[in-house]
């Protein structure tokens, strides 16, 4: 069971909003130092911000010819961050260097979900065909593939590398979530874990190591045990498609990308809602500062001008 401790305390809750595409916002992420956030969007292009409690445009990258479904920065190296397109190619940029873009490789398959391991030498990259691959950073060789007979979604290692989380779903499942060896030694599921009456879309592993989280078609957020990879609680507040989770750098809040025009914030140790965030349409992507309680979070907020553009949320315990 998670350790008791106090309910949230009361927060003032400041928001901001920043227009930068041309089309809806995919994808967010903060680097490991939290002075940078990446937006990526449908329109094909990455933003680069840099962060001092308000967002400033840095840069523009024409990324890819197509969508970019995800980026997500390196674990360690607060330089380096890779992407996924529609575009069938998986990039990785710099962006200390001019031309920002370091390597590329092309796949046979237009691609969605991308991971990191913990250590930042290995990513995981899943497709629209169900194929997961697994790629050496340092020169993006491939070092293995699987292919799934079930819809793949995103996918995580836990904190130690030694676990690797795949979420999925079918017409007919109710969205296990399937479990391997970290280190790829196999490639074989050690556990299938069950809980959602959908498709489980996303996962999200607190910072301390102890828990991860999993959303769902079903509208049903689940907390799950690392070590005994059992649910210990669920969160109900959502009523559509949760499609990205975030914990907060020290892993006591939880906030929710849906199709709900609100993100959700759950103190995870007592289940509560700290915060239902008002928002004109949903929201694909969040994720909270690595050191702040600071979200970013973004999706198809066209309506509300020209551009298309990423929220941020800083959360301030009062007095």
């Amino acid at each position: 069971m998670i350790p008791a401790r106090p309910t949230a305390k009361e927060f003032d809750f400041q928001r901001n909003y920043y227009t930068a595409h041309k089309k809806k916002v995919y994808s967010v992420g903060w680097n490991s130092l939290g002075n940078n956030l990446a937006s990526a969007s449908a329109d094909g292009i990455i933003w680069l911000w840099n962060f001092d409690n308000l967002l400033k445009k840095d840069c523009e990258i024409k990324a890819h010819t197509e969508m970019v479904q995800q980026i997500l920065w390196h674990p360690d190296n607060p330089s380096i961050l890779a992407s996924t397109s529609d575009d069938k190619s998986i990039k990785i940029w710099d962006i200390r260097t001019a031309q920002k873009e370091v390597k590329a490789e092309k796949t046979k398959s237009a691609n969605m979900n991308i991971a990191w391991a913990p250590q930042g030498s290995t990513i995981a990259v899943g497709n629209k065909e169900n194929e997961i691959s697994f790629y050496d950073f340092r020169e993006l060789r491939l070092l293995k593939s699987k292919k799934f007979t079930v819809e793949v979604n995103e996918m995580a290692w836990d904190t130690t590398g030694s676990l690797f989380f795949v979420t999925t779903g079918s017409e007919m499942s109710t969205g296990p979530i399937q479990v391997f060896d970290g280190m790829l030694n196999n490639t074989k599921e050690l556990e299938v874990l069950e809980c959602h009456r959908g498709k489980c879309m996303c996962i999200a592993v607190d910072p301390s190591g102890k828990y991860f989280a999993t959303g769902a078609s079903d509208a049903l957020v689940a907390l799950w045990d690392v070590y005994e990879l059992i649910t210990l609680r669920t969160f109900t507040k959502c009523e559509g498609i949760i499609f990205q989770l975030s914990f907060t750098f020290d892993g006591q809040y939880l906030a929710t990308a849906s199709e709900d025009h609100e993100v959700a914030i759950y103190d995870v140790a007592t289940g509560d809602v700290v915060q239902a965030v008002n928002v004109e349409s949903g929201q694909l992507s969040v994720k909270w500062h690595p050191k702040r309680y600071v979200a970013a979070f973004a999706g198809d907020d066209k309506s509300k001008s020209e551009e298309s553009g990423v929220h941020i949320l800083t959360m301030t315990k009062k007095e």
